[in-house]
């Protein structure tokens, strides 16, 4: 009898210690906070192909357009401190917007570690990058509230706006 009792305790003590362990997973699961989007604004004359940050394929974007819209990684947990993404991306053709052409050109590979501007919204859900014509990379999270073509820099030129939004 007293065998039996023992391991009727021993089964509560490791039953209650699973589902102490479960508790403690998903509470640490729900304080997680969601993916951000990520989208890109090109400034520049040629395509961009490829683009990742922190490894997340984001794709491409046209010449003086946007790409389209990825997941991406998570924002970050400390807000109250300055934080960088890596990215990486492929300069591609040039686009002469007389000829409505894009010419071929030799594909660079760009990488840098790019600052998020700071400080960041209190719900943020989308991380914008900005590829400006001098080669540099911006990055900023925008809130939930905000779209994305707000924060757009520089106007798609005149002669091209039929290819971009806004």
């Amino acid at each position: 009898m007293d065998s039996s009792r023992t391991l009727i305790w021993l089964a509560l003590l490791i039953t209650t210690a699973l589902l102490a362990g479960c508790a403690t997973a998903l509470a640490k699961n729900r304080e997680q906070p969601r993916s951000l989007t990520l989208f890109a604004f090109n400034y520049t004359d040629r395509a961009i192909l490829d683009i990742t940050v922190d490894g997340m394929w984001l794709g491409s974007a046209s010449a003086y357009t946007n790409g389209g819209t990825a997941m991406g990684p998570r924002p970050p947990r400390d807000r109250s401190t300055p934080h960088s993404v890596n990215v990486t991306w492929r300069v591609s053709g040039l686009y002469d917007m007389a000829s409505d052409t894009y010419t071929r050109m030799p594909v660079e590979e760009k990488r840098a570690t790019v600052p998020l501007k700071f400080p960041y919204p209190d719900d943020p859900k989308e991380l914008i990058l900005h590829l400006c014509p001098d080669g540099r990379v911006e990055a900023e999270l925008i809130g939930r509230k905000d779209n994305a073509f707000d924060f757009r820099r520089i106007p798609i030129p005149e002669g091209h706006r039929r290819y971009g939004q806004r």
